[in-house]
């Protein structure tokens, strides 16, 4: 839990910091077949985004995501694998540009998350 705050500042009293999220869930379920295969799965939750100013008037939207991923080795020390990033192709902002009060001038402060990818490759062992 991240309890990240300002102490009794003149403008913003005791007001959570901004671009911080409260709390980060990450959790990953893994299985591997040593020297064969693996294959595994992770979740990404925040159930409410950081605020984006310092006067707490704004907040990003919470989210989650769900990635897959899987490797098995072709001969010797080489190993394909392949990974979907955001399995559910879910809307969310990954980054954010803090300000001082984002209702007294709004700005464009949101960066979006990537959506559904595919990443795959050959890993090497020397």
């Amino acid at each position: 839990m991240n309890d990240f705050r300002f102490n009794d500042d003149a403008i913003y009293g005791d007001n959570d910091l901004a671009g911080v999220p409260r709390h980060v869930f990450i959790a990953e379920a893994r299985f591997d077949q040593v020297d064969t295969w693996y294959a595994s799965a992770t979740v990404r939750f925040i159930p409410d985004g950081p605020w984006a100013d310092y006067a707490n008037t704004e907040r990003a939207p919470g989210y989650e995501t769900v990635q897959l991923t899987a490797g098995v080795t072709v001969f010797g020390d080489f190993q394909l694998f392949g990974s979907v990033e955001n399995l559910f192709d879910t809307v969310f902002i990954s980054n954010l540009s803090t300000v001082a009060d984002q209702s007294a001038t709004p700005s464009a402060i949101y960066t979006p998350g990537q959506g559904r990818a595919f990443f795959g490759g050959l890993r090497a062992r020397f």
